[in-house]
């Protein structure tokens, strides 16, 4: 079988984005309003550095530009390039997932949501098909379910509009870059009809206990995207795709 949890994160290592700002905007009051045409998977409260400085995202359009507020009193920022907080990966169950979120969260000492970077988590159990490569010249199809995920403000506190444009749609583009990355490399085969599923998950891992609270997969509030598709590795994927 192949070490598809070693192949799928050297996807996700390959998403290192930037954010080209070209244009400042002093708008008062600590906040400045910044000209980008890619806005990647920036989401609301994300803590970024842009010319050595701290600035908190306060709202943004996507692809359009970005509201920063002054997190230090370091004045405005320069034009330049912001470079994008990375993806975090995870794998496993539910359980193996929900310990080692927790285990990273600690080991960083981060007790803040807006600290913590959009998580990818590929989800037990993986379903594939190994292939004989005396008869294709695919080594493998694997069925893969992932989750893109961000942290988010309290349940309540946001109009769905809002919860799909500040949250949401930033996952979407997560997702959109891993999928780039995964079309991109020659390892895998994308065929001329293929197929992915996305599903939106607005407040993701809450539901209703046994005694009718509200309860939490993990200690967070979450959002983001579902994403359902089939992983094709060609002949000599595994060895050409990762260390395993």
């Amino acid at each position: 079988m192949a070490d598809i949890p070693a192949i799928t994160k050297t996807l996700v290592d390959k998403i290192t984005p930037t954010i080209t700002v070209t244009a400042v905007v002093d708008k008062g009051d600590g906040y400045f309003e910044l000209t980008a045409c890619k806005t990647h998977y920036l989401s609301v409260n994300r803590i970024i550095q842009l010319d050595g400085k701290l600035y908190q995202v306060s709202s943004f359009v996507q692809n359009t530009s970005i509201t920063l507020f002054d997190l230090y009193g370091k004045g405005e920022p320069a034009t330049g390039t912001i470079t994008m907080y990375l993806p975090v990966f995870f794998y496993g169950t539910a359980l193996a997932f929900q310990k080692e979120y927790d285990r990273y969260k600690a080991n960083l000492g981060i007790s803040w949501a807006g600290s913590m970077p959009p998580f990818i988590w590929l989800k037990e159990t993986i379903e594939e098909t190994n292939y004989s490569r005396a008869m294709s010249s695919w080594e493998f199809e694997a069925r893969l379910r992932m989750y893109f995920m961000v942290s988010t403000e309290a349940p309540g506190a946001l109009l769905t509009p809002d919860h799909h444009n500040d949250y949401i749609k930033p996952m979407r583009a997560l997702a959109d870059l891993f999928l780039g990355k995964y079309d991109a490399d020659s390892n895998f085969h994308t065929p001329q009809d293929f197929q992915s599923t996305f599903t939106a998950r607005a407040e993701w891992g809450s539901y209703m206990d046994a005694q009718g609270n509200l309860a939490k997969f993990l200690n967070e509030n979450l959002s983001g995207v579902e994403l359902k598709f089939n992983m094709i590795g060609l002949n000599g994927c595994e060895s050409n795709c990762c260390d395993c």
